[in-house]
């Protein structure tokens, strides 16, 4: 016989982990040019965020014009002083990022000029007609474990003005690049956007990113794909017991030999987890194996 062993950790669940969220989102601002905005929003998390802001798709960092700030209590601002409407009106964004997740609150401001001229008047007419937003995930495909066989659906919600191309890779090539790629079928023409697979393969295993992009900038979403080996039939335990008798020759049998061990594996109260081991023997033997599953020294 042999074995194999793990280590379970289990963490305190909500109160020790919390995934971001915003209690209050951004919201609309109008300035006169030359004046001061404030984006305020309050979010939150466990463990510490990481805060990011980007205007129409290009990241801003801290200068004199902006004033980033993460208080303790949760909330997050971005004070721009000077403004001018052709360098700061748009679509502002704030993300923030701890070990859980991301997400994101978005805000339009509006710059209206001190002293409209006739040709800012008409810079104006052309921006309010044709508004600049760099392409913005809705809902974010997710990551998804399947069993070989199965059908799979990944969906999206994608914005942006123009409406954004949207492209989806398999482990960063495009899926018409394998030999399979009758098997992937991407569908949508905004702003949700699909990549359905009809029989999941085990080889579809890897890394699948969707990224939309139009002239303001681009959006990027990476998840990852797990496929399970389909089970067999496990009504009848398999013994691991080597019987002779069903062996002809010299009788000379192989013990079982784990060739793929359990791993230690981290979770958070309500989780669900999978243990998974793999082992090989003499294959004649196969139809008498026993499997046992121990936590703590007690079988299940």
């Amino acid at each position: 016989a042999v074995g194999c062993q793990c280590c379970l950790v289990v963490d305190g669940g909500i109160r020790a982990y919390v995934m971001p969220f915003f209690t209050h989102e951004l919201e609309e601002r109008n300035v006169s040019e030359g004046g001061t905005v404030s984006l305020i929003a309050r979010v939150e998390a466990y463990p510490a965020v990481g805060v990011l802001w980007h205007r129409d798709g290009i990241r801003l960092r801290p200068c004199r014009q902006y004033d980033m700030r993460l208080e303790s209590d949760g909330s997050v601002a971005l004070v721009v002083s000077g403004v001018l409407a052709r360098r700061h009106a748009g679509v502002y964004t704030c993300t923030v990022t701890n070990e859980m997740g991301q997400v994101s609150s978005s805000a339009r401001v509006t710059v209206k000029p001190q002293r409209p001229s006739a040709s800012s008047a008409a810079d104006g007419a052309g921006t309010t007609s044709s508004p600049a937003m760099a392409p913005k995930f809705v809902r974010k495909p997710r990551s998804t474990e399947v069993v070989e066989g199965d059908s799979l659906v990944v969906v999206c919600e994608v914005i942006g003005d123009p409406k954004p191309e949207v492209i989806w890779l398999r482990d960063w090539l495009n899926p018409d690049y394998y030999d399979d790629a009758d098997h992937f079928v991407r569908e949508g023409d905004g702003p949700v956007y699909k990549l359905t697979i009809p029989c999941v393969k085990l080889d579809f295993t890897g890394a699948y990113s969707v990224i939309a992009r139009n002239v303001h900038g681009e959006a990027k979403a990476v998840i990852s794909l797990q496929v399970y080996a389909a089970k067999v039939d496990n009504k009848k335990p398999l013994d691991l017991r080597l019987d002779t008798r069903r062996h002809s020759g010299t009788g000379v049998l192989t013990a079982p030999k784990v060739v793929q061990p359990l791993r230690h594996l981290r979770c958070c109260d309500g989780d669900t987890v999978t243990f998974e081991c793999r082992f090989n023997g003499q294959p004649e033997a196969a139809g008498t194996l026993q499997v046992h599953w121990q936590r703590g020294g007690k079988v299940f």
